[in-house]
């Protein structure tokens, strides 16, 4: 409850008030992985991010089929500059839930936020229309395409262009 009540706070902005239940939840459950992400949260929003980047490495160690601690340690292992360990971590976190289409837009949007394998971005916004049930051409339609376009000039045409593809 307590690393809850401190993710929560942190999502609010709450840093300080944060850090008084993440302690506690630390001190209660050092070896929980729910704990060690929440931690992970209030180090990178102190600024601290190669701290947080060892929290979440010992938080996927400890649960390692949890797609969000993969997917938040990808984005931090690239915004420290570390390229090859952030893709390797986002694929980790697809292949912990291969069935979310939710996750498959994420991972579409940190390619094309990165401008970096856009090619990947594509394969995971068609797979997502494919585990979501909809048809290719919705990719086309609000909510697919203008998440991802709308973050980088140009990056709707590709995917316009491909699903037009037979």
């Amino acid at each position: 409850a307590m690393a809850l009540r401190g993710y929560a706070l942190l999502k609010m902005g709450r840093v300080d008030e944060a850090k008084e239940y993440v302690g506690q939840a630390r001190a209660a459950k050092p070896e929980d992985s729910l704990v060690q992400f929440t931690e992970s949260m209030l180090l990178k929003a102190q600024g601290r991010k190669e701290e947080a980047a060892r929290a979440l490495h010992s938080a996927s160690r400890m649960d390692p089929a949890n797609p969000a601690i993969w997917a938040e340690l990808a984005n931090l292992l690239f915004n420290l500059g570390d390229y090859g360990t952030g893709e390797q971590a986002l694929k980790l976190a697809v292949a912990a839930a291969p069935e979310s289409a939710d996750l498959r837009v994420a991972a579409a949007a940190f390619y094309v936020d990165r401008q970096f394998r856009l090619e990947e971005a594509l394969v995971d916004s068609l797979e997502a229309v494919r585990l979501s049930g909809r048809r290719a051409e919705s990719l086309s339609a609000p909510g697919w395409v203008p998440p991802l376009a709308g973050r980088s000039e140009g990056a709707g045409r590709p995917l316009e262009t491909w699903v037009a593809v037979p």
